[in-house]
């Protein structure tokens, strides 16, 4: 992000000074990123009002980027203090394949089944919750296993996999706009 900071001044802010502090804009509110954003980028706002607007409207406090404010918070910690903590979660599951492909899966401390449930015409054990063995199907227990940013309550993952995402759009639009 920051790289693309350093291409925006370099092509529309003539009057910064090299040795000036300078961020992507990743701000908490929008008076935070009028001030940061006009010291930042002096003139953009008036030379390139797409771009300035484009800039605004991808801020973490916009429905959709609510990613880019927890990324910056997990990468300047990371960078700056000390690496942010993850705490490993799992998750139950059971995954029925019928031998045609078919697939049905649930959460066993979600689901409780009674007496006269059937599963690909296999019925459902009340006592172990799950199908009596039989060749039609495949039962599998799988663990889901996840990791979450401590303080941040987001699967590390999905965060990282919205970062990507999201960062290599904002880039294309960017650079559409410079």
């Amino acid at each position: 992000m920051d790289y693309l900071a350093h291409d925006i001044r370099e092509t529309h802010c003539l009057k910064t000074k090299p040795d000036d502090r300078f961020y992507f804009p990743i701000l908490t509110d929008r008076k935070r990123f009028e001030s940061y954003t006009d010291r930042w980028f002096p003139d953009l706002a008036k030379t390139k009002p797409n771009l300035w607007k484009y800039l605004e409207t991808v801020q973490p406090y916009h429905a959709g980027y609510e990613w880019l404010g927890l990324f910056n918070k997990v990468n300047n910690e990371n960078k700056h203090s000390d690496l942010v903590e993850q705490t490993r979660t799992e998750r139950n599951g059971i995954l029925v394949t019928s031998q045609g492909g078919a697939q049905v899966s649930w959460d066993p401390n979600c689901v409780k089944f009674g007496n006269g449930v059937y599963i690909y015409g296999v019925p459902i054990d009340p006592s172990t919750q799950l199908p009596i063995p039989h060749t039609n199907q495949n039962v599998e227990k799988i663990i889901w296993v996840d990791f979450q940013f401590t303080g941040i309550i987001i699967s590390a993952l999905q965060l990282l996999q919205q970062t990507r995402t999201g960062t290599k759009q904002i880039a294309e639009n960017i650079y559409r706009l410079i």
